[in-house]
Protein backbone atom coordinates (compact mmCIF):
# COMPACT_ATOMS: atom_id res chain seq x y z
CA UNK A 1 0.00 0.00 0.00
CA UNK A 2 1.10 3.32 -1.18
CA UNK A 3 0.54 5.87 1.40
CA UNK A 4 0.72 9.57 -0.15
CA UNK A 5 1.22 12.69 2.61
CA UNK A 6 -0.29 15.98 1.19
CA UNK A 7 -1.22 19.46 2.45
CA UNK A 8 -4.35 20.96 1.76
CA UNK A 9 -2.92 23.80 -0.57
CA UNK A 10 -1.84 20.37 -2.66
CA UNK A 11 -5.52 19.45 -3.15
CA UNK A 12 -5.54 22.83 -5.79
CA UNK A 13 -2.64 21.66 -7.78
CA UNK A 14 -3.62 18.37 -9.11
CA UNK A 15 -4.21 17.68 -12.72
CA UNK A 16 -4.45 14.30 -14.78
CA UNK A 17 -1.77 13.94 -17.94
CA UNK A 18 -0.44 11.55 -20.54
CA UNK A 19 2.93 11.02 -20.94
CA UNK A 20 3.56 9.32 -24.62
CA UNK A 21 7.30 9.19 -23.65
CA UNK A 22 6.78 7.63 -20.63
CA UNK A 23 3.80 4.81 -22.00
CA UNK A 24 6.61 3.91 -24.17
CA UNK A 25 8.97 3.82 -21.53
CA UNK A 26 6.87 1.22 -19.88
CA UNK A 27 5.96 -0.56 -22.78
CA UNK A 28 9.92 -1.39 -23.10
CA UNK A 29 9.94 -2.72 -19.64
CA UNK A 30 6.52 -4.74 -19.84
CA UNK A 31 8.52 -6.33 -23.37
CA UNK A 32 12.02 -7.05 -21.52
CA UNK A 33 10.47 -7.96 -18.88
CA UNK A 34 7.00 -9.27 -18.79
CA UNK A 35 6.76 -10.14 -15.13
CA UNK A 36 7.04 -6.84 -14.22
CA UNK A 37 4.28 -5.94 -16.78
CA UNK A 38 0.31 -5.86 -15.93
CA UNK A 39 -0.05 -7.66 -19.62
CA UNK A 40 2.01 -10.52 -18.21
CA UNK A 41 3.56 -12.59 -20.95
CA UNK A 42 0.69 -12.37 -23.11
CA UNK A 43 2.93 -9.64 -25.10
CA UNK A 44 -0.39 -8.93 -27.09
CA UNK A 45 1.75 -5.24 -28.53
CA UNK A 46 1.53 -6.15 -32.29
CA UNK A 47 4.83 -5.43 -33.20
CA UNK A 48 6.44 -7.25 -29.99
CA UNK A 49 6.87 -9.92 -32.89
CA UNK A 50 9.80 -8.04 -34.70
CA UNK A 51 13.33 -9.43 -34.48
CA UNK A 52 14.44 -6.20 -33.27
CA UNK A 53 12.11 -5.48 -30.45
CA UNK A 54 13.87 -6.70 -27.23
CA UNK A 55 16.69 -5.50 -28.37
CA UNK A 56 15.52 -1.81 -29.10
CA UNK A 57 13.56 -2.15 -25.75
CA UNK A 58 16.93 -2.75 -24.06
CA UNK A 59 18.02 0.11 -25.62
CA UNK A 60 15.36 2.93 -24.35
CA UNK A 61 15.44 1.23 -20.57
CA UNK A 62 19.34 1.50 -20.89
CA UNK A 63 19.19 4.99 -22.29
CA UNK A 64 16.26 6.49 -19.65
CA UNK A 65 17.71 9.65 -17.86
CA UNK A 66 16.68 10.56 -14.98
CA UNK A 67 13.36 12.28 -14.61
CA UNK A 68 14.12 15.36 -14.33
CA UNK A 69 14.89 15.92 -17.67
CA UNK A 70 11.89 14.70 -19.01
CA UNK A 71 8.92 16.29 -16.96
CA UNK A 72 9.50 19.63 -17.47
CA UNK A 73 6.94 20.04 -20.27
CA UNK A 74 4.37 18.63 -18.26
CA UNK A 75 5.16 20.35 -15.11
CA UNK A 76 4.90 23.50 -16.82
CA UNK A 77 1.32 22.44 -18.08
CA UNK A 78 2.25 22.98 -21.77
CA UNK A 79 0.21 19.48 -22.55
CA UNK A 80 -2.52 17.43 -20.87
CA UNK A 81 -2.50 14.74 -23.21
CA UNK A 82 0.25 15.28 -26.10
CA UNK A 83 1.31 13.81 -29.01
CA UNK A 84 4.71 11.92 -29.34
CA UNK A 85 6.32 14.31 -31.51
CA UNK A 86 4.66 17.04 -29.67
CA UNK A 87 5.95 15.72 -26.28
CA UNK A 88 9.60 14.96 -27.70
CA UNK A 89 9.74 18.28 -29.22
CA UNK A 90 8.98 20.10 -26.09
CA UNK A 91 11.56 17.98 -23.99
CA UNK A 92 14.46 19.18 -26.70
CA UNK A 93 13.49 22.74 -26.58
CA UNK A 94 13.47 22.89 -22.65
CA UNK A 95 16.94 22.77 -22.75
CA UNK A 96 18.67 25.93 -23.57
CA UNK A 97 20.75 25.04 -26.96
CA UNK A 98 20.78 21.44 -27.68
CA UNK A 99 19.86 18.81 -24.93
CA UNK A 100 22.68 16.68 -23.69
CA UNK A 101 23.87 13.85 -25.81
CA UNK A 102 22.15 11.57 -23.31
CA UNK A 103 18.61 12.69 -23.48
CA UNK A 104 19.11 13.27 -27.13
CA UNK A 105 20.20 9.61 -27.55
CA UNK A 106 17.18 8.30 -25.21
CA UNK A 107 14.94 10.28 -26.92
CA UNK A 108 15.75 9.07 -30.65
CA UNK A 109 15.87 4.99 -28.56
CA UNK A 110 11.95 5.62 -27.63
CA UNK A 111 11.19 7.23 -31.39
CA UNK A 112 12.42 4.30 -32.89
CA UNK A 113 11.25 1.18 -30.56
CA UNK A 114 7.73 3.12 -30.98
CA UNK A 115 8.05 3.08 -34.70
CA UNK A 116 8.84 -0.86 -34.33
CA UNK A 117 6.65 -1.76 -31.39
CA UNK A 118 3.91 0.80 -30.75
CA UNK A 119 2.70 2.27 -33.63
CA UNK A 120 0.12 0.38 -34.91
CA UNK A 121 -1.32 -0.06 -30.85
CA UNK A 122 -1.23 2.98 -30.07
CA UNK A 123 -4.14 4.73 -31.21
CA UNK A 124 -6.74 2.14 -29.18
CA UNK A 125 -3.89 2.32 -25.99
CA UNK A 126 -4.36 6.19 -26.19
CA UNK A 127 -7.92 5.81 -25.96
CA UNK A 128 -7.93 4.18 -22.93
CA UNK A 129 -5.82 6.18 -21.05
CA UNK A 130 -8.18 9.35 -22.44
CA UNK A 131 -10.82 7.63 -21.40
CA UNK A 132 -9.32 7.32 -17.90
CA UNK A 133 -8.88 10.78 -17.88
CA UNK A 134 -11.94 11.63 -19.26
CA UNK A 135 -13.67 9.00 -16.05
CA UNK A 136 -11.71 10.89 -13.56
CA UNK A 137 -12.49 14.30 -14.89
CA UNK A 138 -16.04 13.28 -14.45
CA UNK A 139 -15.84 12.50 -11.09
CA UNK A 140 -14.24 15.55 -10.17
CA UNK A 141 -16.86 17.72 -11.51
CA UNK A 142 -19.65 15.70 -10.05
CA UNK A 143 -18.24 14.18 -6.99
CA UNK A 144 -15.09 16.37 -5.76
CA UNK A 145 -11.71 16.03 -5.52
CA UNK A 146 -12.32 13.74 -2.65
CA UNK A 147 -13.89 11.23 -3.77
CA UNK A 148 -11.45 11.02 -7.21
CA UNK A 149 -8.18 10.65 -5.01
CA UNK A 150 -10.06 8.18 -2.55
CA UNK A 151 -11.03 5.59 -6.25
CA UNK A 152 -8.09 6.38 -8.26
CA UNK A 153 -6.15 3.12 -6.90
CA UNK A 154 -6.73 0.86 -3.95
CA UNK A 155 -3.28 0.76 -3.42
CA UNK A 156 -3.37 4.71 -2.76
CA UNK A 157 -3.62 6.25 0.33
CA UNK A 158 -3.72 10.08 1.46
CA UNK A 159 -2.36 11.04 4.74
CA UNK A 160 -3.06 15.13 5.72
CA UNK A 161 0.40 16.41 6.70
CA UNK A 162 0.12 17.81 10.20
CA UNK A 163 3.50 19.17 10.54
CA UNK A 164 5.24 15.67 11.61
CA UNK A 165 7.99 14.42 9.80
CA UNK A 166 7.82 11.11 8.78
CA UNK A 167 10.67 9.06 7.26
CA UNK A 168 7.83 6.01 5.79
CA UNK A 169 5.30 8.07 4.54
CA UNK A 170 6.26 10.10 1.07
CA UNK A 171 5.21 13.59 0.52
CA UNK A 172 4.52 15.71 -2.17
CA UNK A 173 7.07 18.42 -3.04
CA UNK A 174 5.18 21.56 -1.44
CA UNK A 175 4.00 24.06 -3.88
CA UNK A 176 4.16 21.94 -7.10
CA UNK A 177 2.26 20.65 -9.29
CA UNK A 178 0.71 17.16 -8.75
CA UNK A 179 0.67 14.97 -11.65
CA UNK A 180 -1.59 12.10 -11.39
CA UNK A 181 -0.74 9.51 -15.02
CA UNK A 182 -2.17 6.80 -15.57
CA UNK A 183 -0.38 3.59 -16.74
CA UNK A 184 -1.52 0.45 -19.15
CA UNK A 185 1.69 -1.67 -17.87
CA UNK A 186 2.46 -0.96 -14.34
CA UNK A 187 0.61 -3.81 -11.68
CA UNK A 188 1.66 -0.91 -8.37
CA UNK A 189 1.80 2.87 -8.17
CA UNK A 190 4.55 4.77 -7.88
CA UNK A 191 5.51 8.07 -6.43
CA UNK A 192 8.06 10.27 -7.62
CA UNK A 193 8.51 13.03 -5.43
CA UNK A 194 11.70 15.00 -4.56
CA UNK A 195 13.18 18.28 -4.38
CA UNK A 196 14.88 18.24 -8.01
CA UNK A 197 12.20 17.61 -9.47
CA UNK A 198 10.04 20.28 -11.59
CA UNK A 199 6.41 18.60 -9.92
CA UNK A 200 5.58 15.76 -8.05
CA UNK A 201 4.57 12.57 -10.35
CA UNK A 202 1.60 9.80 -9.22
CA UNK A 203 2.37 7.00 -11.76
CA UNK A 204 -1.12 4.30 -11.34
CA UNK A 205 -2.36 1.10 -12.98
CA UNK A 206 -5.09 2.75 -15.42
CA UNK A 207 -8.68 1.62 -14.77
CA UNK A 208 -9.98 -1.22 -16.15
CA UNK A 209 -6.29 -2.32 -16.71
CA UNK A 210 -6.24 -5.68 -16.85
CA UNK A 211 -9.63 -6.36 -19.21
CA UNK A 212 -7.87 -3.89 -22.13
CA UNK A 213 -4.55 -6.78 -22.08
CA UNK A 214 -7.42 -10.11 -22.31
CA UNK A 215 -9.68 -7.94 -24.77
CA UNK A 216 -7.48 -7.75 -27.63
CA UNK A 217 -8.96 -4.79 -30.06
CA UNK A 218 -12.33 -4.99 -27.50
CA UNK A 219 -13.46 -1.89 -25.96
CA UNK A 220 -12.83 -1.23 -21.53
CA UNK A 221 -16.41 0.14 -21.23
CA UNK A 222 -18.07 -3.46 -19.64
CA UNK A 223 -21.84 -2.87 -19.01
CA UNK A 224 -21.76 0.24 -20.75
CA UNK A 225 -21.23 -1.88 -24.31
CA UNK A 226 -23.87 -3.92 -23.68
CA UNK A 227 -26.52 -0.75 -22.93
CA UNK A 228 -25.20 1.48 -25.32
CA UNK A 229 -23.41 0.12 -28.15
CA UNK A 230 -19.53 -0.12 -27.72
CA UNK A 231 -19.47 3.10 -30.16
CA UNK A 232 -21.60 5.15 -27.93
CA UNK A 233 -20.42 4.07 -24.79
CA UNK A 234 -16.53 5.20 -25.79
CA UNK A 235 -18.04 8.35 -26.92
CA UNK A 236 -19.47 9.35 -23.77
CA UNK A 237 -16.72 8.57 -21.80
CA UNK A 238 -14.49 10.17 -24.62
CA UNK A 239 -17.07 13.37 -23.80
CA UNK A 240 -15.88 12.78 -19.88
CA UNK A 241 -16.29 16.98 -18.39
CA UNK A 242 -16.60 18.39 -21.87
CA UNK A 243 -15.32 18.36 -25.46
CA UNK A 244 -16.20 19.49 -28.71
CA UNK A 245 -16.75 17.56 -31.78
CA UNK A 246 -13.31 18.05 -33.28
CA UNK A 247 -11.81 16.90 -29.59
CA UNK A 248 -14.13 13.88 -29.60
CA UNK A 249 -13.01 12.40 -32.67
CA UNK A 250 -9.29 12.74 -32.18
CA UNK A 251 -10.38 11.01 -28.73
CA UNK A 252 -12.34 8.15 -30.52
CA UNK A 253 -9.94 8.39 -33.40
CA UNK A 254 -13.01 8.33 -35.97
CA UNK A 255 -13.80 11.14 -38.88
CA UNK A 256 -15.29 13.87 -37.50
CA UNK A 257 -18.97 13.19 -39.01
CA UNK A 258 -19.26 9.70 -37.47
CA UNK A 259 -18.22 11.45 -34.15
CA UNK A 260 -20.64 14.23 -34.62
CA UNK A 261 -23.67 11.43 -35.18
CA UNK A 262 -22.55 10.04 -32.30
CA UNK A 263 -23.22 13.13 -30.22
CA UNK A 264 -26.41 13.52 -32.17
CA UNK A 265 -27.53 10.36 -30.98
CA UNK A 266 -26.39 10.58 -27.01
CA UNK A 267 -27.86 14.14 -27.21
CA UNK A 268 -31.47 12.45 -28.41
CA UNK A 269 -30.86 10.31 -25.65
CA UNK A 270 -30.79 12.63 -22.77
CA UNK A 271 -27.58 11.80 -21.77
CA UNK A 272 -25.73 14.60 -23.60
CA UNK A 273 -26.24 18.51 -24.23
CA UNK A 274 -24.62 20.89 -26.44
CA UNK A 275 -23.52 24.45 -25.77
CA UNK A 276 -22.17 27.65 -27.59
CA UNK A 277 -19.14 29.55 -26.27
CA UNK A 278 -18.26 32.17 -28.14
CA UNK A 279 -17.27 30.44 -31.74
CA UNK A 280 -16.60 26.79 -30.24
CA UNK A 281 -19.40 24.26 -29.08
CA UNK A 282 -18.84 22.06 -26.40
CA UNK A 283 -20.44 18.92 -25.49
CA UNK A 284 -21.59 18.14 -21.82
CA UNK A 285 -22.75 15.38 -20.19
CA UNK A 286 -26.53 15.78 -18.31
CA UNK A 287 -26.77 14.54 -15.38
CA UNK A 288 -28.82 11.00 -16.36
CA UNK A 289 -25.27 10.58 -18.58
CA UNK A 290 -23.26 11.76 -15.58
CA UNK A 291 -25.33 9.12 -13.34
CA UNK A 292 -24.97 6.00 -16.21
CA UNK A 293 -21.22 6.81 -16.26
CA UNK A 294 -20.98 6.75 -12.49
CA UNK A 295 -22.91 3.72 -12.14
CA UNK A 296 -20.75 1.95 -14.97
CA UNK A 297 -17.50 3.13 -13.07
CA UNK A 298 -19.21 0.93 -9.71
CA UNK A 299 -20.04 -1.50 -11.78
CA UNK A 300 -16.41 -2.18 -12.67
CA UNK A 301 -15.36 -3.15 -9.60
CA UNK A 302 -13.25 0.33 -8.59
CA UNK A 303 -12.52 0.02 -4.84
CA UNK A 304 -12.74 3.17 -2.49
CA UNK A 305 -9.40 3.47 -0.43
CA UNK A 306 -8.78 6.20 2.21
CA UNK A 307 -10.52 9.29 1.69
CA UNK A 308 -8.45 12.00 1.85
CA UNK A 309 -10.87 14.73 3.14
CA UNK A 310 -10.11 17.30 6.19
CA UNK A 311 -12.54 15.78 8.10
CA UNK A 312 -10.87 12.74 8.11
CA UNK A 313 -7.38 13.88 8.86
CA UNK A 314 -8.54 16.28 11.81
Amino acid sequence: MLHVRYRRNDLSRIRFVISPVRAVTEAARALADPRWSAAGTRRPLRGSRSPAAVPLAISVLRLDPPPRDLLAPIARGEYASPTLTAEIAAIRAGWQGSPPAAVTAYLDAVRRFFDTCLADDWPRMRRHLESDLAFQSHLLVVRGIGHVLSRLHPAVGWVEDAGVDSDTTPSLVPGRDVLLMPSLFRRAPRLLSSADLPCSLLLYPSREQERFWEADDQSDDGALVELLGRARATALRGIGTGCTTTELARRMGVSLPTASIHVGMLRRAGLVSTHRHGRAVRHLLTELGSRLLETAGDQAGTAAATVPTHQQAG
